[in-house]
């Protein structure tokens, strides 16, 4: 009879509750800690991450512009006819006698630079990351929160309350079926 007395207490007993809210809250406190300790760093992350994108995005034009230079210095190297021609269409000498040589698009000097993508935008939690890196107020505030959390967790979570936990959580579930009752009707 010992035996089924213990058993049925220890199911009753809401020591596992205590448990579960005692690692939730240490683990709450930790995600806080960390989202402001990290977030400094990991800002300057997210705007290396997209200077590193511009930066390959420029590596790119310029390989294609000199491939394109390789590309018309070979044909200057080559083929003299297409050299005079290309001298004559720079200075201006073309003979109206003459007909004009049409020149291929991979070979023609073009003055302006490639379109280069220079804008990339930064991920949209960036704004959040930056007000946890910047905001000294929701820092310390962060930091209140997150050791007052911990403080409660090994202060107040303790096996030894758990007739004062389950005391809490029957009264609140009560007031919550109370008010989901006020509003079935």
């Amino acid at each position: 009879m010992a035996t089924d007395a213990h058993t049925t207490e220890s199911t009753d007993d809401p020591t596992w509750v205590v448990s579960v809210v005692f690692w939730l809250t240490l683990f709450l406190a930790i995600a806080i800690y960390a989202a402001i300790a990290l977030a400094p760093k990991f800002q300057r992350y997210l705007v290396l991450q997209r200077d590193h994108t511009i930066g390959q995005w420029n590596l790119v034009s310029l390989e294609k512009q000199v491939q394109q230079l390789d590309r018309v210095a070979t044909a200057l190297e080559e083929d003299p006819q297409f050299a005079a021609e290309l001298a004559r269409s720079r200075f201006g000498a073309i003979d109206p006698a003459q007909s004009a040589i049409s020149i291929a698009d991979d070979l023609q000097i073009n003055s302006a630079v490639m379109s280069v993508k220079t804008e990339v935008d930064l991920p949209w939690y960036f704004g959040l990351v930056s007000q946890f890196a910047s905001n000294t107020w929701l820092r310390y505030g962060g930091l209140t929160v997150s050791s007052l959390l911990i403080v409660f967790g090994f202060g107040f979570l303790h096996p030894h309350y758990s007739g004062i936990v389950r005391s809490t959580l029957n009264r609140l579930g009560a007031g919550l079926a109370r008010i989901g009752h006020r509003y079935q009707a």
